[in-house]
């Protein structure tokens, strides 16, 4: 390899004052600015040269670690660092809840009503148990996220229910009426017996 040329713009020195304001807490653009240097220039060397890639990276979690043990610290004695720490070190459970967001049994819901509205409009019975499949993995995806417990998982295999024609429709209907119908006069034999 050749000695002339044009000399690196990050020598020896620069590397160093690199890492040290990265393990302070600097990140790569505001140390490539303190050298004089551009940030693709820092990702050149650190591919190039193995050890400033190991020294940055060391520097990187240095800082993490410092700036974690400042907040348990501070967590010990004050109650909205401890809060701060947990809502960002576990937010699934203990970051305040969006206004935004939907709780497992409204996921439920309108999952039922997509899952409904697939088998009321597909005709072909292979591509609507395969469209029920996929939404139910869907559903089981969120439930995951929302670290539901299993009641609200969905099983893609006994989801998937037969069309129903109209005149079948119609008879659930007159047999749902007969069933309401028949507790209502239960519930007044009750009552007249009691």
């Amino acid at each position: 390899m050749s000695t002339t040329g044009r000399p690196r713009s990050l020598d020896e020195t620069k590397r160093r004052e690199v890492v040290a304001l990265i393990s302070v807490g600097l990140g790569l653009q505001d140390a490539a600015r303190y050298v004089g240097c551009s940030v693709s220039t820092l990702r050149r060397e650190m591919q190039r040269n193995a050890d400033f890639r190991q020294d940055v990276r060391s520097a990187e979690i240095r800082s993490q670690i410092d700036a974690l043990r400042a907040m348990r610290a501070a967590s010990a004695t004050h109650w909205r660092a401890a809060a701060w720490f947990l809502e960002r070190t576990n937010p699934r459970r203990f970051a305040r809840p969006s206004l935004r967001a939907f709780n497992s049994d409204e996921i439920q819901t309108v999952l039922d009503d997509v899952i409904t509205a697939a088998v009321d409009e597909i005709d072909d019975v292979e591509v609507r148990q395969r469209v029920v499949r996929r939404l139910a993995m869907a559903g089981n995806l969120a439930a995951r996220a929302l670290d539901t417990d299993a009641a609200h998982r969905l099983d893609a295999g006994t989801i998937v229910p037969a069309r129903k024609t109209p005149g079948e429709r119609e008879i659930d209907a007159v047999l749902k009426e007969i069933d309401d119908r028949s507790e209502e006069s239960r519930r007044i034999l009750r009552r007249g017996a009691a």
